[in-house]
């Protein structure tokens, strides 16, 4: 996997551009043997954010694959 990272003059970041090779993904679009890219862009700095935690009942500690092992 590759990253780069730009930050503005105050050193908050703006862009995170992100690329790894799409080996071991099974897919008919033919993305075996591809690179895949993505770039997400960070903006609105400075605003008011409200985060807060999930309900109890929205929240698991076990993970699972997509056959739900």
């Amino acid at each position: 996997m590759t990253f780069k990272l730009t930050v503005d003059r105050n050193r908050l970041p703006q862009r995170l551009t992100t690329s790894f090779p799409a080996t071991g993904i099974y897919d008919s679009t033919g993305w075996e043997g591809n690179t895949i890219s993505v770039e997400t862009r960070f903006t609105g700095w400075g605003g008011r954010v409200s985060i807060k935690a999930s309900p109890a009942n929205k929240v698991t500690t076990k993970l699972e694959d997509r056959d739900g092992v």
